[in-house]
């Protein structure tokens, strides 16, 4: 689920932590009046030989580093978190043009029909990038669900208070276009120990792209070549500039660059067949492996493109207690870190989120907890003072009656605040409102899924073994009155405004296998499947009817063996009707009621017709 603005509210200072698979890196930054600073880094790196490392050893590996960090570096302030490209899903979208809040209901809507994966299952946000009329460019991102939870799990249990979570390129372009204040189109190349991201930013417009190719290829290349441990191909990787033999070490990296650079070729002609016009003025070089000797050259002579290394800060101030040859050797991999603590001080140029609901209410309520604690210690110290009062002595009644009312008034405000600090009926109406944003437009959704739901699935005689009777659905059209069809940008609000069109016409095409004879096929669609539309409780059948051609067109004869000698047939039918506009806005207000709010859904249950079998 998207964030509202005030969800990207900004800090003064933040931790940005990049928790990779051979080593975390942590990097804080704070606002110092005009400028942002950069207060601490710092980096912790595995020791053993990474061809040696399983998943449980690496996911190890990190919870001590961040233990490590914690220790070192306390990590109270809020903390922005990156997950990796290639386990995300990206797409540039054109929807129509509306303010910013309509965007956000409508973005739910998109979010479903472009996202594979079911909705539930997944935690997304968006980025506006164009302005126009009538539509806009909106970048669409999203993650599994049950992998971010992951991740959280044993950060919130580390003792982190986790503010974003954050696609790891996106992170890197945030941190490159603020401090080197790029315009234009850029390519990003990050080459890690894993995986190497390719991000194109075309303006607002990026593009990611993760291939497999990257510093350990280039090290299990060096292994072969000189028959060495992988430490030792490591050490001569990072070596070879200084080495006797460099151009030797360069001749073995070169055919594992070259299939890079040949999935990086590939990855730029695609992306420009679908934006011909694209120009990119430089080639970024990020990631430690950007120390290999000769990689810049060959990079430029490939691409064709002047390329740019990373080696200071510009915009970025360093703190005084940083050692700035130590961040200047570490600052090409440092690029996801400070782009990361670049979101927590608010100064991300496309500050995605995707922590899920669920944490954002939690981390909601850890903030109320010590305004609840206050408000029940004054609420504790007066009603002490109320009893000191009750036991004091009758020659001062007269001087206590008056304390001892503006005590109880006192009482009754701490009290009357305590109670509406502790009740968490706003806080769950503003979580259901977010996590059903949206909801109220997706009248033609709703509908398709409840007349799915309306029709036979599978209706089988569980006495009489593979003698069974099916009913399924073939398709389901749906329209305006006036004939056109039921566009996916037009909808029916659920707060009581106005419909485009009065109403929707719906047609529903099925087919019916059966094995005795036309009559009872049509009988059985007849008292069967309409009645059954019909008395739905959602009401959006109330007026089906048969439509013309039921049990007439078959659709070709069956090879499905029934007994010796006979082989089944099937007919087409189909059902019309349709749904007034009192009766599609009734329907979807019950369906998007917020469930925390107390309110209920109409239940839409699948129904499963039984077919009468002929007598005798």
């Amino acid at each position: 689920m998207t964030l509202t603005d005030a969800g990207r509210a900004q800090m003064t200072a933040a931790w940005g932590l990049d928790i990779g698979r051979r080593a975390v890196k942590a990097c804080a930054l704070r606002k110092v009046r005009d400028t942002v600073e950069l207060s601490t880094v710092d980096v912790v790196e595995m020791d053993a030989p990474a061809d040696a490392l399983t998943d449980q050893a690496i996911q190890e590996f990190q919870r001590r580093a961040v233990a490590t960090l914690i220790q070192r570096h306390g990590l109270h302030e809020p903390t922005a978190v990156a997950i990796p490209g290639h386990v995300t899903f990206s797409k540039v979208i054109r929807v129509q043009a509306a303010d910013p809040d309509r965007l956000a209901r409508n973005m739910r809507f998109e979010a479903q029909h472009n996202i594979p994966f079911p909705i539930s299952e997944v935690v997304w946000d968006y980025h506006p990038l164009t302005v126009g009329t009538p539509e806009i460019e909106v970048n669409l991102y999203a993650a599994k669900k049950e992998q971010v939870l992951r991740l959280l799990a044993w950060l919130e249990d580390a003792g982190l208070d986790v503010a974003s979570v954050q696609i790891a390129p996106l992170a890197l372009w945030n941190y490159v276009r603020f401090d080197l204040d790029l315009r234009g189109g850029h390519l990003l190349l990050d080459i890690g120990s894993d995986n190497t991201d390719l991000i194109v930013a075309d303006g607002d417009r990026t593009w990611i792209r993760n291939m497999p190719i990257a510093g350990n290829a280039v090290t299990k290349a060096l292994m072969q070549q000189f028959q060495v441990s992988f430490a030792e191909a490591e050490a001569l990787k990072i070596k070879a500039g200084t080495s006797q033999d460099a151009q030797k070490i360069f001749n073995v990296m070169k055919p594992v660059l070259k299939d890079l650079m040949s999935e990086v070729d590939r990855s730029l002609a695609y992306y420009k067949s679908s934006v011909p016009n694209a120009e990119f003025q430089k080639v970024i070089l990020l990631g430690n492996a950007m120390k290999l000797v000769g990689l810049r050259s060959f990079v430029e002579e490939t691409l064709k493109a002047k390329t740019v290394k990373l080696v200071n800060l510009n915009r970025l101030q360093y703190g005084t207690a940083l050692d700035m040859e130590a961040v200047r050797n570490q600052l090409p991999g440092l690029g996801v870190a400070l782009g990361l603590a670049l979101q927590g001080v608010g100064m991300a140029g496309t500050p995605v989120n995707l922590l899920p609901e669920e944490s954002r209410a939690e981390r909601v309520l850890r903030r109320k907890r010590p305004w609840y604690a206050a408000a029940a210690a004054v609420l504790l110290a007066a009603s002490a003072g109320l009893a000191y009062e009750a036991q004091s002595s009758s020659k001062a009644f007269d001087g206590s009656k008056g304390r001892l009312e503006a005590g109880v008034a006192d009482y009754a405000k701490v009290a009357d605040e305590l109670k509406r600090a502790s009740d968490l009926a706003p806080l769950r109406r503003e979580i259901g409102a977010l996590a059903d944003l949206g909801l109220g437009r997706e009248a033609v959704l709703d509908l398709w899924g409840a007349l799915l739901a309306m029709a036979p699935a599978a209706n089988a005689d569980p006495n009489e073994k593979n003698e069974g009777r099916k009913a399924w659905i073939l398709s389901l059209d749906l329209g305006w009155p006036d004939g056109s069809p039921a566009a996916r940008g037009a909808r029916v609000p659920a707060n009581g405004g106005a419909a485009r069109p009065r109403g929707i016409v719906w047609r529903l095409a099925g087919a019916v296998v059966w094995r005795e004879n036309e009559g009872e096929t049509r009988a059985f669609i007849e008292q069967t499947v309409v009645p059954r539309i019909v008395a739905h409780p959602s009401g959006l059948g109330k007026r089906a009817k048969l439509g013309p051609g039921v049990g007439v067109a078959k659709l070709s004869p069956g090879a499905e063996p029934v007994k010796a000698g006979e082989k089944a047939r099937f007919y087409r039918f189909q059902v019309e009707g349709e749904v007034s506009e009192t009766d599609l806005r009734a329907f979807v207000q019950a369906r998007t009621a917020p469930p925390l709010a107390g309110s209920s859904a109409v239940p839409v249950p699948p129904v499963t017709a039984s077919v009468p079998r002929k007598k005798g």
